[in-house]
C-alpha cells in the first residue's frame, strides 16, 4: 500500500502454481511462506478474494510465493461502513479457506491442527461444494473436457 490510497505492483518472473505444484522441492517451506505472505497482506488491510485459483499464485525464484491479480480484492481501513467491513472479514476467510485448499487439495482429512484452525467453510463455500457434482454432470464438464483432450 502506499498512503493508503494506492496498491503498488510490480512484475515478477514465475511460473503459476497450477503449472509448479507437483515439482516444489520444499512445499512445506513454499506454504508457509505462502501463508506469511497472506497474513501480511491481511495485516496491511488487503484481502485478495481470488487466491483458490492456482494461477493467482505465482512460484518465483527461489520458490518464493507471489500473489497477484488483485482485481476483486477489498480493503479494510477504519471509515469503512459495517458492510465493507464484514465484506473485507469474509473476504479475508476466503483467502485463508483457499490457502488450505492450495495446500491440501480437496482433501480435508490430513490437515494439521494449524491449517484446521485456518480453515472455516463459508455457507456459500459449503453450497458450492455440494453441487459441485450435479453442476458436472449438468454442464457436461467430463464430457467437454475428454474432447478438449482429443483435439
Amino acid at each position: 500500500m502506499a498512503g493508503n490510497e494506492h496498491l503498488v505492483l510490480e512484475h515478477v518472473q514465475g511460473t503459476t502454481l497450477r503449472v509448479a505444484a507437483e515439482t516444489l522441492n520444499d512445499r512445506e517451506r513454499f506454504f508457509a511462506s505462502l501463508l506469511a505472505t497472506i497474513q501480511a497482506m491481511h495485516a496491511a488491510g488487503v484481502a485478495h478474494g481470488d487466491l483458490k485459483r492456482k494461477e493467482n499464485t505465482l512460484v518465483g525464484p527461489g520458490e518464493s510465493p507471489w500473489i497477484i491479480d488483485f482485481g476483486v480484492a477489498g480493503l479494510d481501513s477504519a471509515g469503512n461502513s459495517r458492510y465493507r467491513r464484514k465484506k473485507f472479514e469474509l473476504m479475508r476467510q476466503m483467502d485463508l479457506n483457499a490457502y488450505v485448499k492450495l495446500k491440501y487439495g480437496r482433501l480435508a482429512d490430513g490437515l494439521t491442527p494449524e491449517d484446521a484452525e485456518l480453515h472455516r467453510p463459508l455457507l456459500i463455500e459449503r453450497i458450492a461444494g455440494r453441487a459441485r457434482g450435479p453442476w458436472k454432470i449438468l454442464t457436461m464438464r467430463k464430457a467437454r473436457k475428454r474432447r478438449r483432450a482429443q483435439r
